[in-house]
C-alpha cells in the first residue's frame, strides 16, 4: 500500500506561512509608519515651539528697541527744550539789557534807579527823583515807546533827604500786540 501524499497540505502550510509573513510585514510597516508619523509630529511641534520662541524673542527685542528709541526721543526732546529755554533766557536777558539802556537814556537827569525787577512781562523799577513832575513827564515819554504798553507810577514809603521815592510798573507788549496781528483777543 502506497501512501498517498496529500498535495493540498503543502499549499495550506505555505498559504498560512505567507499570511503570517504578510501580517508580520504589515505589522512592521504599520509600526514604522506610525513611528514616522509620531516623529514627524514631534519634529514639527519642536520646530513650531522653537519658531514661536524665536518670534517671541524678536518681539521682545523689538519692544526693547522701541522702548530705547522712545527713551532716546524723550531725552532728545528734553535736551532740545533745555536748549530752547536757555536761548529764551538769553533773549530775555538781551531784551532786559536793551530796555534798561533805553530807559536810562530817556530818563531825566534828576532821577536815580535804585532797583530793577522783572516778572514775566512786567518790570518794577524803584527809584528816587528830586521832583515828582520829572517822574510824571518820564512816564508820559515811556508810554510813547513802541514796546511799552502801560506805565504806572506809585509813591514809595522810604525816602532819603530831599529825594522823592517812587515805584514804576512798566507793562511790556508782545511783538504781535505791538504790530497788530489782525486777531481780536
Amino acid at each position: 500500500m502506497k501512501q498517498r501524499v496529500q498535495l493540498n497540505l503543502l499549499p495550506t502550510d505555505i498559504k498560512q506561512q505567507r499570511k503570517r509573513l504578510a501580517r508580520k510585514q504589515w505589522w512592521y510597516i504599520g509600526c514604522a509608519l506610525s513611528l514616522f508619523c509620531w516623529g514627524s509630529c514631534m519634529a514639527y511641534m519642536m520646530y513650531a515651539t522653537v519658531s514661536i520662541r524665536t518670534i517671541q524673542q524678536q518681539y521682545r527685542q523689538q519692544g526693547k528697541k522701541v522702548q530705547i528709541s522712545w527713551q532716546k526721543e524723550k531725552e532728545r526732546q528734553a535736551r532740545w527744550q533745555a536748549f530752547v529755554d536757555e536761548q529764551e533766557q538769553d533773549v530775555d536777558l538781551e531784551t532786559d539789557i536793551s530796555l534798561l539802556i533805553s530807559l536810562a537814556m530817556t530818563k531825566p537827569n534828576d532821577i536815580r534807579f535804585l532797583s530793577w525787577q522783572r516778572e514775566d512781562k512786567r518790570i518794577l523799577i524803584g527809584g528816587e527823583a528830586e521832583q515828582r513832575e520829572g517822574v510824571y513827564r518820564w512816564q508820559e515819554k515811556l508810554q510813547m515807546e513802541p514796546r511799552i504798553g502801560a506805565v504806572l507810577v506809585k509813591k514809595a514809603d522810604s525816602a532819603t533827604a530831599g529825594m522823592q521815592p517812587f515805584e514804576m510798573w512798566i507793562q511790556l507788549e508782545n511783538k504781535e500786540d505791538a504790530h497788530g496781528d489782525g486777531k481780536e483777543r
